[in-house]
């Protein structure tokens, strides 16, 4: 909706949070300054962590990646063959699919997955599940605002001055 600037019905939409910033989204949206950032870490089974320091420690493992996010370093491992992606629409998909065995890792900040590993599953199934302490990336998030929006600019300049 964001990027149309028009929800379901009349409503108005003028932007979302929290974004880390791509050249693609750019072009529909401005950007404000940072609001936060977050360590990205790959989260794993226990039983099958691996304490990677390096993209090539990685080699043959199935990352599990959400069909909306960028992740160049793993994109480019996979243009290498190290590693092998597989996207999904939303972090359920993916932890189902970590849990099942089908995927090997997910990346996600360390808040994000706590947050949904708390509210989305059980005791048992978080207690399986551990990330590996290698920062993939230090991410900044930014609020959005479509460029439909004519005085969607000047509140993004206005907020940069502030």
């Amino acid at each position: 909706y964001a990027k149309s600037g028009r929800g379901s019905s009349k409503e108005l939409w003028h932007g979302s949070v929290v974004w880390v910033h791509s050249n693609e989204r750019a072009k529909y949206f401005y950007y404000s300054e940072p609001v936060m950032s977050e360590q990205q870490v790959l989260f794993f089974l226990k039983s099958k962590v691996n304490n990677w320091s390096k993209i090539e420690d990685l080699q043959g493992i199935h990352i599990g990646e959400t069909s909306h996010t960028a992740y160049p370093a793993f994109e480019e491992a996979e243009k290498k063959k190290i590693l092998t992606i597989e996207r999904a629409g939303n972090y359920s998909v993916l932890f189902e699919r970590l849990l099942s065995g089908r995927i090997d890792a997910i990346p996600l900040e360390k808040k994000v997955a706590a947050y949904f590993l708390r509210t989305n599953l059980t005791k048992e199934k978080r207690d399986l599940i551990t990330f590996a302490p290698t920062i993939i990336q230090n991410r900044v998030f930014h609020l959005i605002l479509s460029k439909k929006h004519q005085n969607n600019k000047a509140l993004i300049e206005f907020l940069i001055k502030v």
